[in-house]
């Protein structure tokens, strides 16, 4: 039987933060159930105080509930699943202030993720502030050197500060959607969910990635520490 094959990685920045100095305030969190694989990856906001707490309680809270309910999650209609997940985003930022203090904006963090099963071409996805997920094509695509393209990209954002613990413009900025491997013959190889961090390291002023793939664009990373805080999950399946 096909298994899927998971990929992941986080590199500090080399900036300081405003609070808590030289720490990675991204977090991701991954779990399998059977065919299906849930994925997600958080930013804690730099100038938010508590924003690496809030980070991983967010990605860890939110995949632990997808992953729970996955069966349903994954066929449910898509509205459905955004006010599920909206849920455990407001019960969690109230059980961060209720059990570490602070204010709710002081957790802040972006959220993106995404759920898809072995052997199924729909790949169900959401998010809430910054973040990339990619696609990457079949590799028959050799009149095409690009062989990724975005299918979210700083979609939602409604300006700056557009965060998992701040209310304005949560409920018109959060969205879920479904893609069933569009406009490819054989359908996509493998996904990736980046946060910010990632995408500005690798991509220079016009664009165009350091390797003739995204696999090794991604180990840039590795290579030249990032300025900012840099974390992904690869999917393929």
């Amino acid at each position: 039987m096909k298994k899927a094959i998971i990929n992941f990685g986080s590199v500090t920045g080399s900036h300081d933060k405003m609070y808590g100095g030289h720490v990675n305030q991204d977090s991701y969190c991954f779990k399998t159930v059977g065919d299906y694989v849930c994925a997600v990856v958080s930013d804690g906001a730099g100038s938010h105080k508590y924003a690496d707490i809030g980070a991983k309680t967010f990605s860890q809270n939110v995949c632990e509930y997808l992953a729970n309910n996955v069966e349903r999650i994954y066929s449910q209609d898509t509205d459905s699943t955004r006010q599920e997940i909206a849920n455990v985003i407001r019960e969690t930022s109230n059980r961060l202030v209720t059990e570490n203090g602070g204010a709710e904006r002081d957790y802040g963090s972006t959220l993106l993720f995404a759920v898809l099963k072995v052997g199924s071409t729909d790949v169900l996805y959401g998010n809430l502030g910054d973040g990339e997920l990619l696609i990457d094509f079949s590799d028959e695509r050799k009149d095409n050197p690009q062989t990724w393209f975005n299918v979210l990209s700083f979609p939602c954002r409604k300006g700056k500060g557009t965060y998992l613990t701040n209310s304005i413009g949560f409920d018109t900025a959060f969205r879920v959607e479904r893609d069933g491997r569009r406009g490819t013959p054989d359908g996509y190889k493998k996904i990736w969910l980046i946060t910010d961090g990632v995408w500005g390291h690798i991509f220079g002023p016009n664009h165009n990635l350091y390797g003739k793939s995204f696999d090794e664009a991604v180990n840039k990373i590795y290579e030249e520490p990032p300025v900012d805080d840099a974390t992904f999950i690869s999917i393929e399946w």
